[in-house]
């Protein structure tokens, strides 16, 4: 996601491949299906089925819905905005109406089903997406909320089964129990995440995505995320008005770590465009790049002291070894210092690239020596 290229107008057509495409069914469902997944909608709203072509198998729990939009009431004993009590599902229920369910989008780079909402006092839109190359379905959402003391989660029960689950942190991932056998496992029922959670068996698994909500429950085979909740202690107010977020459902094969964190990072740092000075500019050549997928460069930016830049990166597979480091051609010298920028050590460059030693979940800071100083050529 750290990096930049040059994009050119082209009249030549892409070669035919296959798209994504929608299309309404006579029950008044719909079905998005592009290479990788086909996606049925009941006329309830609700996926009723995602066929994974890549696997042959189904990813939701058979008999089951996905998407659920679940509300709970939400009265924690104490600390009303920062609580949930274990307590909160005794009392809840499934958004089931549905005012419109249309065709937004049909394709070919990208398929969309718009469906509305209106429930209690509040209003509830979705964009739910596939686009083209991806097995990603987003469900692009927009509510004008207006309850109070009601937690709002979106739930898919798939055909996993794991005993424990996975959750994306700074600088890492976490595991927790998908069961509650002991009082310590009950005790960790809703889990604070960043962008997914994942539930992976051998050789398979769903992740789930999110691009502003951190908080998640795993429950035997069902992934559910905290999407608003309105509490009124401290701020009456809290929560009220419109929102807008997305999350994704993202079944995934092989190396899970590797698919989940790229497709994750690729919601939470969408592409951005700027004009740039014209045809014949030379490609932007990254400031700094890895050849391994155990690494995952999760900052570039200024020194503190102004002197050099600083790359901060860590190892996200459990694992230790040697790792390569491509960097720009404007890098003179490269220093590993402590996470407060100090101290340093001197690094071998050899040829543009630099070899280092990461061990398990390591986190190393780098400081970058730029060519005259500064990072006018270099593209990050």
């Amino acid at each position: 996601p750290l990096s930049a290229r040059i994009l050119e107008a082209s009249s030549r057509h892409p070669p035919e491949v296959e798209g994504a495409s929608a299309v309404m069914t006579p029950d008044g469902g719909a079905v998005l299906e592009n290479a990788h997944l086909r996606v049925a909608i009941g006329d309830h709203g609700m996926l009723s089925s995602v066929w994974d072509k890549r696997a042959g198998r189904e990813v939701l729990k058979a008999g089951a819905l996905g998407n659920k939009l679940e509300l709970f009431e939400d009265r924690p004993v104490s600390w009303d905005a920062w609580d949930i009590d274990i307590f909160f599902e005794d009392r809840g229920e499934i958004i089931s109406a549905l005012n419109s369910l249309e065709i937004s989008e049909a394709g070919p780079l990208r398929a969309t089903v718009e469906l509305t909402r209106v429930f209690r006092r509040s209003r509830l839109t979705q964009r739910i997406r596939l686009c083209r190359h991806s097995a990603r379905l987003d469900f692009c959402t927009e509510v004008d909320w207006h309850e109070t003391h009601l937690l709002l989660k979106a739930a898919f029960p798939v055909s996993v089964r794991a005993t424990r689950a996975e959750f994306d942190i700074q600088w890492g991932q976490i595991d927790r129990p998908t069961h509650r056998n002991t009082s310590w496992d009950a005790a960790q029922f809703e889990v604070p995440a960043q962008k997914w959670a994942d539930l992976s068996d051998g050789d398979y698994g769903v992740a789930l995505l999110n691009d502003c909500k951190y908080g998640y429950d795993v429950r035997d085979d069902v992934l559910r995320l905290s999407l608003i909740k309105s509490a009124t202690m401290p701020d009456s107010t809290a929560d009220q008005g419109r929102h807008r977020f997305t999350y994704a459902l993202l079944p995934h094969q092989g190396n899970t770590r590797t698919e989940v964190r790229r497709e994750a990072y690729a919601l939470n740092l969408t592409p951005r465009v700027f004009p740039g000075p014209g045809q014949g500019t030379a490609p932007a050549t990254p400031l700094i790049g890895c050849t391994s997928q155990r690494v995952v460069i999760e900052t570039i930016k200024p020194a503190e002291d102004r002197d050099g830049i600083v790359v901060r990166l860590y190892e996200a597979h459990n694992t230790r070894g040697d790792v390569t480091l491509a960097l720009h051609p404007a890098v003179v010298g490269v220093e590993r210092c402590g996470l407060l920028e100090d101290g340093g050590e001197a690094l071998e460059v050899t040829d543009g690239s630099l070899t280092l030693p990461v061990s398990n979940y390591e986190i190393v800071t780098l400081r970058l020596r730029l060519q005259g100083g500064g990072p006018a050529r270099a593209r990050h």
